[in-house]
């Protein structure tokens, strides 16, 4: 199984703070619940929502001290009527 973006970026904070970061912790600090985060990290989920995304990105950004960009977490994002993307597929 490809490793998704959103482990991607948990492994590198935990390489940065020295400890295992567990779901728990960082679905908490993002107000996600952590079954929806796994999800996510597993690349089960079809789509994200733009406030997942945008909590992902402040997230790490802030953590990993460096700006997290949008495709270190999904792939492409679809165009949607309301300007944002509706749905966002996930990095495999």
């Amino acid at each position: 199984m490809d490793t998704s973006g959103v482990r991607k970026l948990r492994f590198a904070l935990e390489q940065k703070i020295g400890r295992r970061l567990s779901l728990r912790e960082v679905a908490e600090a993002i107000g996600m619940d952590r079954s929806r985060l796994n999800k996510l990290e597993l690349n089960l989920a079809k789509e994200i929502r733009a406030e997942e995304l945008i909590g992902l990105r402040s997230y790490f950004s802030a953590q990993l001290e460096r700006p997290v960009i949008d495709e270190e977490i999904v792939k492409y994002a679809l165009n949607s009527k309301r300007g944002f993307g509706q749905a966002l597929a996930l990095c495999p």
